[in-house]
């Protein structure tokens, strides 16, 4: 089972493989099981002993006691050398045993107890005296009894810590935080002012055991924060062999944990279900992991339900609707801007009711003040086509171009194609093509609408030379593309702009394709171009004799629209004459 990458799109993403074990569909399973296992199973009671950061170097590291020992004479000691010598000692298993329960305690107790934190912060940090749990927990209780020297030497080592992990990783999916525990990370979550709202386990090729956690801060949009647990798993898989002897995994402790009612463990689980087309297992797992309030397993029961919905009719189809709806207004209460987008989108797709569609435009403003970009991107599209809402270019400007400015390809291409409507020319700017350009070099797609924007001077200077470059670029870029190479070869054949037609080129590109592929070779829209481009080169009777064919093709699809035009520009070939058209 591989918890990575791939199954909640925007919030995090998970990959999967087949899991080395039978997984039961029932939550509470694997705990009846645990029998089978070996006993050195048990040291992993809490999900805290999945672990860690740094790896063993080349040069033996400082005993632990060595280095404990400086730390107590008042010698500096950096957390780096700190916890390259926690994690190479030779007890450290049982140490992580020991410490893991302690931390939990902390974060359970630190806002409301803090006299209580004295004595297991004590025996926290005598145990690694690098945990970040420990030392919030230490500077807690000296913060209420007012030794601010002691509060001064606890904060100073938060501060070496927390810069220590921040230097080996931005919390990516690249470049994860590297953890002790899973206790750490949420002691470091909070050092960032943000509570948890989801998270779930991970494994992959990459990575095989880490960690995605789902974070709400003070304010603005849910923060996604990777970490690595894989190092210390490493460091103790050795001490534990799995049922029947066979190698201990992180497969094997996803499930183990999900037994424990590790809501991360159990999450993981019933998404490797959804993906594998077992809806039912999924959703008893993921219930069972949103009872505590996991977000991820809310988003992953709407994906479910929602997949079920397209599978069935009349009143189990609206049960199922039901679901969806029920899991999305969970996660949008945890923050979820994606939960508001898809949620929004049922709305406006008239899921819940034609009197209910005009409910999905708060909820898509909602998301697109949290930063989410393809609700900023929609809601163009809403105003733009004037769909539930009024149709205001202005407005639709304005979020295409948020839109732009904040993401990438798609959302640059769509702004372009937008600015070239006529009605929007208006709002045509250079930004646009400069962003477009900056991440467009490698797309067909782009460079045509570069070469239209260029040609007619969308908020640059009209660029003839430029535009044919960049038409010519999307045909090197899509070999044997045929649309791509029949929308060049028709702009090129048949501008209005004089210094844009190159007749020459487009006749020899659709000559090849046409004479190659046999499905374009039946298109009575690609056959058309080849016609005018023929009529443009001066051959007219074989501009006649193809348009023959696209007309014959035309009509036997029965398309009357298009048999319409095929017989005007028919009629300018028997004259002589040459289809002219504007450029897009």
């Amino acid at each position: 089972m591989k918890c990575g990458h791939g199954a909640v799109e925007s919030c995090c993403q998970f990959d999967y493989k087949i899991v080395m074990f039978t997984l039961s569909n029932d939550p509470t399973e694997s705990r009846r099981q645990r029998k089978s296992a070996r006993p050195g199973l048990t040291f992993f009671v809490l999900p805290l002993l999945l672990a860690l950061t740094g790896c063993a170097s080349q040069t033996p590291p400082e005993p632990y006691e060595s280095v404990s020992a400086r730390i107590t004479a008042g010698e500096e000691v950096s957390a780096a050398t700190l916890r390259r010598s926690f994690l190479n000692s030779p007890d450290f298993p049982t140490r992580l045993q020991k410490i893991g329960p302690l931390e939990q305690q902390v974060m359970q107790m630190i806002d409301d107890e803090p006299l209580r934190l004295g004595s297991i912060g004590s025996a926290v940090l005598d145990i690694y005296y690098g945990s970040l749990a420990g030392h919030y927990a230490m500077r807690a209780y000296y913060e209420r009894v007012g030794a601010d020297d002691a509060v001064a030497t606890h904060e100073a080592w938060l501060g070496k810590l927390i810069a220590d992990l921040e230097a080996g990783g931005d919390g990516t999916m690249e470049r994860p935080y590297r953890v002790i525990s899973a206790t750490e990370a949420r002691a470091y979550l909070r050092s960032k002012s943000r509570s948890a709202v989801g998270s779930m386990y991970q494994t992959s090729d990459a990575r095989p055991f880490g960690m995605v956690t789902l974070t709400k801060p003070e304010s603005g949009p849910l923060v996604t924060s990777h970490f690595d647990l894989q190092p210390a798993f490493e460091a103790v898989r050795h001490e534990v062999d799995g049922p029947d002897g066979t190698d201990f995994s992180p497969e094997l402790l996803i499930r183990y944990l999900a037994g424990q009612n590790d809501s991360a463990a159990q999450a993981a689980i019933g998404t490797f279900f959804a993906l594998s087309g077992d809806s039912e297992s999924a959703i008893n797992w993921l219930h069972a992991a949103s009872r505590p309030g996991n977000l991820l397993a809310n988003l992953m029961l709407a994906r479910v339900h929602w997949q079920r919905a397209d599978d069935a009719e009349g009143d189990a189809r609206d049960e199922e609707f039901d679901r969806v709806l029920d899991n999305y207004l969970h996660a949008i209460a945890l923050g979820s801007d994606e939960a508001m987008l898809r949620l929004g989108t049922l709305y406006l797709a008239g899921v819940y009711g034609e009197d209910n569609e005009a409910a999905g435009i708060p909820l898509l403003n909602q998301a697109d003040e949290l930063g989410n970009n393809a609700a900023t991107l929609y809601l163009g599209h809403l105003y733009y086509s004037g769909e539930v809402v009024e149709q205001e270019y202005a407005r639709a400007d304005s979020y295409y171009k948020r839109a732009a400015e904040a993401g990438e390809l798609r959302e640059r291409t769509t702004y372009v194609r937008f600015l070239l409507d006529d009605n929007a020319a208006e709002f045509g700017n250079e930004q646009a093509i400069t962003l477009l350009e900056a991440s467009g070099g490698e797309s067909a797609e782009a460079n045509i609408l570069l070469g239209y924007s260029k040609a007619r001077g969308l908020g640059v200077a009209v660029a003839p030379k430029a535009a044919v470059a960049h038409f010519k670029q999307a045909v090197d870029l899509s070999p044997g593309n045929a649309d791509i190479i029949n929308e060049v070869a028709w702009t090129l054949t048949v501008s209005h702009i004089d210094e844009l037609r190159r007749e020459r080129y487009a006749l020899n590109i659709m000559t090849e394709m046409m004479e190659a592929d046999e499905v374009a070779r039946a298109n009575p829209a690609f056959l058309d171009t080849w016609a005018a481009a023929h009529a443009a080169n001066g051959d007219f009777d074989r501009a006649i004799s193809i348009q023959t064919e696209a007309l014959a093709s035309a009509q036997e699809a029965g398309d009357e629209a298009v048999i319409e035009e095929l017989e005007s520009h028919m009629a300018l070939f028997r004259e002589g004459g040459v289809v002219i058209d504007p450029v897009p």
